[in-house]
């Protein structure tokens, strides 16, 4: 069989770096690789232990690759021969905020499965996602790839990321004196971003400790690579007498390319000092009962550039939006109100304890975010079971004689409609109608007119008489 392969050019633009992202769409048909098809087997028993297995999912081999290289992702349990929008974004490491580069569709085998492919050609952080037309189900990963290892600026003697900062025309990212430095020689391991004596570790610029974030670092000879709980503006390798910087602009959270000591007679590395800018981060769970992969879409006010986001039930999928804010103050998060869904509940937490915190008033989560802290968000949502009522009542001539065989229909705003027919006693009853809801009720039958009637539906039964006049 003749396996037929879309090929799609996506172009984006991140600052001045334009690059093209190739996504590659095949039938859901195409022979999976056995160790993708060993991976789906045990997410399927996974899925069956837990309760779970008619849940939509979207995997991959890797949530990583360098730049140029192509991943696979295989889909499953969604609706069978549904349409599935694929969707790339790439994602701001500073503020989380998601740009659409593009999307495109496929089709679900008989099977609800899929496949394809996205080669990734430069670096940062992209949110790949599927979502069904008929189940309306949304799956996505997370996709780093590598930091394209800057151009080395020599620089004399020993500097520090305020010498960096106060050098606005060499280095006009550098906005900060904040830096971390591993006062030490080859430093390899993963260090939180404190103070310490052993390892010898130091905050500079006035920094504060920041004791849920971590730098980790590798050092071969005079060559370094590193990786970063937090948006890194510039990489200052001091070896001998002098130093390389490495300036990423846009802050970077990691680099596995080769970092190196200057080429000043082959020193070793000495130390290793990370600048970076003032970052208070906030982190939104959604979590909803029961679990589902319905998707919530959220607004937020006070943040860099503003934006939206969107995200499914955590238990499902475990992508919470984590947002780098460089400035503090006041932020807000608000859940659009999803139906079926209702937002129960808001909570959230400071680490530090320093930010002030109003989540009461649902559905937005007040935030007046302390520099250096982290607060999560979890929105808490419940299916909503719609409420029901009956309309009932006696359909009777001028005269007060029951007119049997007459026809009573309630519709709703949307255009839905039930209908009862009266008994011969002229009584009617109209069930399981939404409480809550505006309805016309209207009267049909061939001998009689009727006219009609406009009601506000609350929960129980509402007692609705009608009284018709000869045609």
């Amino acid at each position: 069989m003749k396996v037929r392969i879309w090929r799609m050019k996506m172009i984006y633009k991140a600052k001045e770096r334009i690059g093209a992202l190739t996504v590659v769409l095949l039938f859901a048909t195409l022979l999976i690789s056995p160790v993708i098809g060993q991976n789906r087997s045990a997410g399927k028993e996974t899925a069956r232990k837990s309760g779970l297995a008619d849940i939509p999912t979207l995997v991959s081999l890797s949530n990583s690759a360098k730049v140029g290289e192509t991943v696979r992702f295989v889909g499953s349990q969604f609706k069978a021969n549904e349409t599935i929008t694929i969707s790339v974004q790439s994602e701001d490491i500073e503020t989380g905020y998601r740009a659409q580069i593009e999307a495109d569709t496929i089709y679900a085998d008989m099977k609800g499965n899929f496949v394809f492919e996205v080669t990734i050609p430069d670096h940062g952080r992209f949110v790949v996602s599927a979502k069904g037309s008929i189940s309306n189900a949304n799956a996505s990963r997370i996709i780093h790839s590598d930091s394209l290892t800057p151009a080395p600026i020599f620089v004399s003697g020993n500097p520090n990321c305020e010498v960096l900062n106060a050098n606005n025309g060499q280095f006009p990212s550098i906005t900060s004196d904040y830096g971390f430095k591993l006062d030490f020689s080859s430093p390899n391991g993963t260090f939180p971003i404190v103070n310490s004596d052993s390892p010898a570790t130091e905050l500079l610029g006035g920094a504060p400790a920041e004791p849920g974030n971590s730098v980790t670092v590798s050092t071969v000879g005079r060559d370094v690579s590193w990786s970063s709980t937090r948006p890194i503006s510039a990489v200052i390798i001091k070896g001998g007498p002098n130093a390389n910087v490495y300036v990423y602009d846009p802050d970077a959270l990691g680099d596995n390319g080769t970092l190196t000591t200057p080429n000043n007679g082959g020193f070793g590395v000495s130390h290793v000092t990370f600048c970076f800018k003032p970052v208070a981060k906030i982190i939104v769970v959604k979590q909803a009962s029961p679990p589902s992969s319905f998707q919530f879409d959220f607004t937020t006010t006070g943040l860099p550039g503003g934006g939206s986001f969107s995200l499914t039930d955590d238990d499902i999928n475990s992508n919470p939006m984590e947002m780098f804010i460089t400035t503090a103050g006041n932020k807000t998060i608000t859940e659009s109100l999803p139906a079926p869904y209702t937002l129960v509940s808001i909570d959230c937490v400071s680490q530090n304890g320093t930010s002030t915190i109003n989540s009461e008033a649902v559905p937005t989560a007040d935030v007046d975010l302390a520099s250096g802290d982290v607060v999560t968000c979890t929105f808490f949502n419940d299916f909503l079971t719609a409420v029901e009522a009956t309309v009932s009542g006696r359909v009777t001539d001028e005269n007060g004689r029951a007119i049997a065989g007459a026809w009573v229909t309630a519709v709703d705003g949307s255009g839905n409609s039930r209908s009862a027919r009266t008994n011969m006693f002229g009584f009617y009853s109209v069930n399981e109608l939404e409480a809550g809801t505006s309805l016309s009720l209207q009267v049909s039958h061939k001998g009689y007119r009727f006219p009609t009637r406009f009601v506000e539906l609350n929960e129980g039964e509402l007692t609705v008489n009608f009284e018709g006049s000869q045609r």
